[in-house]
């Protein structure tokens, strides 16, 4: 399970907090209703992206050498980004944002990511195994079972397909699943952004972001 921590850690979950807020910075900066907030140049954003795809078990000391003075571990990112970018942009990191705007879009994306590049190519080769296996000893009779007593004949081949469609089937249910999300403040009604920049449609904002 070695690969899974880096999707699956507390390092993790702290670059994924910090992607989040860069990219609703990112976001924001890009929205012409927000004013005093310039949209940042492709190498200002590639800069900015840097901070999280860079990010390191270093990286991770920091932020929890900071939460101890916070008490507050999402908060503890927020005041991370602010030791990397200038002071003027230190209002809009987590504008009108709640905890749980920043946490629920950080868990979804590891388990995508985390599903996607370990947990689904590592089931799919088990089943590849399978498939092999059924095609191999498809002829091979073997006793069959049922109620514990001896019954009509099945094949070893026969018994490795049955597993191989079952967890292909699961496979494929891991692969539609669809992970939500909300991007709306702590109420979800959007309200502290509602107030300050009314002129944004805030509902297709997020939705657009999410």
């Amino acid at each position: 399970v070695e690969n899974l921590s880096a999707y699956f850690s507390e390092a993790a979950l702290m670059r994924y907090r910090l992607k989040i807020e860069i990219e609703y910075l990112i976001a924001l900066a890009n929205e012409k209703e927000i004013k005093g907030l310039t949209p940042f140049s492709n190498s200002q954003q590639s800069r900015l992206r840097k901070f999280y795809q860079n990010f390191n078990s270093t990286c991770a000391k920091q932020v929890k050498t900071i939460e101890t003075t916070t008490n507050h571990d999402v908060k503890a990112i927020e005041y991370y980004l602010q030791t990397k970018i200038k002071k003027s942009l230190h209002p809009w990191i987590h504008f009108g944002l709640t905890s749980e705007d920043i946490n629920n879009l950080s868990y979804s994306l590891m388990w995508q990511d985390g599903l996607k590049q370990v947990y689904v190519p590592a089931l799919q080769s088990v089943n590849n195994l399978l498939k092999g296996f059924a095609k191999k000893y498809k002829n091979t009779s073997m006793l069959a079972l049922t109620h514990g007593q001896p019954a009509t004949p099945t094949t070893f081949g026969k018994e490795f397909a049955v597993f191989y469609m079952r967890l292909g089937r699961q496979i494929q249910q891991i692969k539609s699943n669809i992970l939500l999300g909300k991007f709306s403040g702590a109420t979800g009604t959007w309200s502290a952004q509602m107030a300050a920049y009314p002129k944004v449609n805030w509902i297709r904002f997020s939705s657009r972001f999410i």
